[in-house]
């Protein structure tokens, strides 16, 4: 019997690319949290990664470490970041992507404020004016005005709060707690304090 000299066979590895997988939420509520972070295998043992993202929101973070995108919507982030592209690299280096996909901040109806200061007296036959300041910070919300004890000299305008008007001798007295209110179109009312 005669053999072939002993040799050694090598099995040299080759790249295999990573997978990358997850279902991250499309839509979150403004001043929600969100936070979504891939899942990501890689079969060639001591493969780095590193994460990157295309389109990423402004108001979310992101770790190129481990793929997380993390943040809170503010009012100002109402609408939709389309087509967001999470990626992996291995050090072979091969990239993969994530299925691309949009994510939409939602409004949640913010209540409006309303301030100002009323003058508290007026002498008969002059000019009478007020109108409050109002600030919603929905955009595109509506706002409807509203009186209780209005005094029966004035005019009211319910689209803009203002009360107007001239009081006569016959009006000398005083008129208490009046009390002007905003309503947005989401439904949420604050009023000015009464005067």
């Amino acid at each position: 019997t005669v053999a072939l000299a002993d040799f050694s066979l090598a099995v040299t590895n080759v790249n295999t690319p990573p997978t990358i997988s997850g279902n991250p939420e499309i839509t979150v509520a403004e001043d929600d949290s969100y936070s979504f972070t891939p899942t990501v295998s890689d079969e060639d043992v001591g493969d780095t990664t590193l994460f990157s993202i295309v389109n990423q929101p402004t108001w979310a973070s992101f770790d190129t470490a481990t793929g997380a995108l993390t943040g809170v919507p503010t009012n100002a982030d109402v609408g939709t970041v389309s087509v967001i592209v999470i990626s992996v690299t291995d050090s072979g280096p091969v990239t993969v992507d994530l299925a691309a996909y949009n994510l939409e901040v939602t409004n949640i109806n913010t209540a409006p404020t309303i301030s100002g200061d009323p003058a508290i007296t007026v002498a008969e036959g002059a000019s009478y004016s007020f109108k409050p300041t109002v600030i919603d910070e929905d955009v595109g919300d509506t706002t409807l005005f509203s009186i209780v004890n209005q005094p029966s000299w004035t005019t009211f305008d319910t689209a803009t709060g203002a009360l107007t008007g001239v009081p006569s001798n016959a009006d000398v007295g005083t008129t208490a707690a009046i009390a002007i209110s905003v309503t947005d179109s989401g439904n949420a009312t604050v009023a000015l304090a009464d005067f």
